[in-house]
């Protein structure tokens, strides 16, 4: 395994650790666990259609440049 591919792992396995952080948080905190699952599905499907909305990727990547 290449660096980037060990990278995109640690990536992956943090978003992973993030997110059982949160479920386990409102869980906790008295939102139903078929409640969380919708309001993640839905922050996630929002969180996909701003980054192409928005063009996240080609404003980062512009940025990036600028700051070469």
């Amino acid at each position: 395994m290449n660096e980037q591919e060990k990278e995109l792992c640690e990536a992956e396995q943090s978003l992973g650790n993030e997110l059982l952080g949160v479920i386990l948080y409102l869980n906790v905190n008295g939102m139903h666990i078929d409640r969380v699952k919708q309001m993640i599905g839905l922050k996630v499907e929002h969180a996909f259609e701003k980054y192409e909305s928005e063009n996240i990727r080609e404003r980062f990547l512009r940025d990036e440049r600028l700051n070469e």
